[in-house]
């Protein structure tokens, strides 16, 4: 990563950090150790599951839904879809309306903290 994408990212950081959505994990702190230290550290929340796991079923508990399981089990699977998209699109209404966009958005990214 350049110097350049560093400085990129925490500016994004700061600005999404002057508001708090619940479809997005939560950054404690980020920076450097010490401004000649070349890494850059983000401290966020820790999601023990993300949405690739849940939709497989290896994993549940996904904060406001229903565990996959049951929900395929009651015929409820086509709701449990539109709540995961709006849960998604809700988050990324955020992102978008601090002028930012989520540049990585995989399954593994759906992290949603339990």
């Amino acid at each position: 990563m350049s110097e350049e994408d560093i400085l990129n990212e925490a500016r994004a950081i700061n600005k999404l950090c002057q508001g708090s959505h619940e479809n997005i994990v939560t950054v404690f702190n980020h920076g450097r150790f010490n401004a000649t230290f070349p890494l850059y550290f983000i401290d966020m929340e820790l999601c023990d599951i993300n949405l690739e796991e849940y939709l497989l079923g290896t994993k549940s508990g996904i904060r406001g839904l229903v565990d996959r399981g049951t929900a395929c089990k009651e015929g409820r699977h086509q709701f449990l879809i539109l709540a995961i998209m709006q849960q998604l699109i809700s988050g990324l209404s955020f992102i978008h309306s601090h002028d930012e966009v989520h540049r990585d958005m995989v399954l593994q990214n759906g992290n949603n903290c339990s």
